[in-house]
């Protein structure tokens, strides 16, 4: 099925709110070895990944802060005078974290530098927030079932699946919350689609730094929905370039025939694949990401219907029920034993009856034909997605980051009773992307700039 354009732009102003949901925190306290306050201290926040450099210093009380930390990697250096300066190394900042560092200087030639590992901090003490990150080695490595991300989100305590698979496309619910009461953004972007509780657009697994999901008490700048929020960071590229690939094959060949599944099995070929690209654009200042990821799927459906026998074909209804009645219309007479004579059949209705196959079960004499026949009607569908994130430090308070992100998912939905009507024939599939582009259903782009000043 074809999806709505939709367009989101987002500048200046409107845009920090929006960025605060997605990028994190980072502050603390300077303090000697006494535990006093150290005012005035040069803090250095370096990026591993892309070099980049953000500086602060400590106000009157000894605190730093950086806001709007992209999710990654950090060193941290402080220096004054009259201490040794002093590096943390391997600071892992998650999407959407409040992450406090405090950090002790002894007294000491500045030119002197003492190196430590940062310590992990397991218990969030900023905020009472309460969430789980997962981080993309969870995500990459962790069986998918058609490589949606959101079908991990049943790892975070709280989280639940609907009862009896009553849900949504794989929705979930969240602290008993309803499953679609769930807020979803993408870099800091709304990303809901509210007719069946699931993200408008879902990034391809490769391409997801790492999404966390707020269960409860979270602040005020989440304020949609009264469920989860699951908040998505997607990849940026780094001061060198790195790739993937990837191909996902099944095939109905490679399968065994269901011990329940009569005539022949339905066949079944799905070949997802994609791969990333990223990397500097100028080093140390801008860079990029792009990912794309295909489906080619065909799958067969197994439906049952009801088709008229044989001798039906042939004007002979001798077997229906005793009281049924075939009559004949110039005259209101029924036909004698319930067979129609062959002179008296229409040329036109015995061509349409061609279309009708013969029955796969028989029916016993006086008994209505009902699903006696099997068939496989085949279900293809073609989706296309690309994402492309770039990144740009103007200096150590000014950056920008711009996402686009386009998908197109082209599918043609088997002719059942529930989405066409009830009169099912074998190979007249009801066509859903045809409807959908009559109601003026197309592509979907994002557009994202974000513009931060973290001064």
């Amino acid at each position: 099925m074809k999806y709505l354009i939709r367009s989101m732009i987002c500048l200046l102003v409107g845009v920090a709110s929006l960025s605060a949901q997605n990028n994190a925190s980072l502050s603390g306290n300077v303090l000697d070895t006494t535990g006093a306050i150290i005012p005035g201290a040069l803090v250095k926040l370096t990026s591993q990944g892309q070099g980049t450099v953000r500086t602060s210093q400590t106000n009157e009380a000894g605190l730093y802060q950086f806001s709007f930390l992209p999710a990654g990697v950090y060193d941290i250096e402080v220096a004054v005078a009259g201490f040794k300066t002093v590096t943390q190394k391997d600071i892992n900042v998650a999407v959407a974290q409040n992450l406090r560092r405090d950090i002790g200087l002894e007294l000491g030639n500045i030119a002197d530098t003492v190196t430590v590992a940062a310590n992990v901090e397991t218990v969030n003490t900023e905020t009472a927030e309460i969430g789980a990150v997962i981080d993309n080695t969870k995500v990459v490595e962790m069986p998918l079932n058609g490589r949606t991300f959101y079908s991990l989100a049943t790892l975070t305590p709280g989280v639940a699946a609907p009862l009896n698979n009553q849900g949504f496309r794989g929705a979930f619910s969240v602290a008993g919350a309803c499953q679609t009461c769930n807020n979803f953004t993408l870099n800091g972007m709304d990303n809901n689609d509210p007719t069946v509780a699931i993200p408008n657009f879902r990034p391809s697994i490769d391409a997801i730094q790492e999404f966390n999901i707020l269960t409860g008490i979270y602040g005020a700048q989440y304020g949609l929905g009264s469920g989860g929020q699951i908040i998505v960071s997607t990849k940026s590229g780094t001061n060198e370039f790195h790739g993937s690939a990837f191909e996902f094959l099944r095939n109905s060949a490679m399968d065994a025939r269901n011990f329940f599944q009569p005539g022949k099995p339905p066949s079944f070929k799905r070949n997802q694949f994609g791969g990333t690209l990223g990397g500097p654009i100028v080093k140390n200042k801008m860079f990029f990401f792009y990912s794309y990821e295909g489906l080619r799927l065909t799958e067969a459906k197994t439906q049952q219907t009801t088709v008229p026998t044989v001798a039906m074909k042939n004007g002979d209804f001798s077997g229906l029920l005793p009281g049924r009645v075939i009559r004949d219309p110039l005259t209101g007479q029924g036909f004698p034993n319930n067979i129609i004579p062959a002179n008296r059949i229409s040329p036109v209705a015995t061509d349409l009856l061609k279309f009708y196959p013969d029955p796969a079960s028989s029916t016993a004499p006086g008994v209505q034909p009902a699903n006696n026949y099997l068939f496989n009607v085949p279900r293809p569908e073609r989706y296309n997605q690309h994402s492309l994130k770039v990144d740009h430090q103007f200096n150590s308070k000014d950056s920008m980051y711009g996402t686009i992100n386009w998908y197109k998912d082209s599918s043609t939905e088997t002719g059942t009773s529930s989405t066409c009507n009830n009169t099912t024939l074998p190979a007249f599939p009801c066509d859903l992307s045809i409807q959908n582009e009559v109601y003026g259903f197309n592509e979907t782009h994002i557009f994202t700039p974000t513009i931060v000043n973290q001064a």
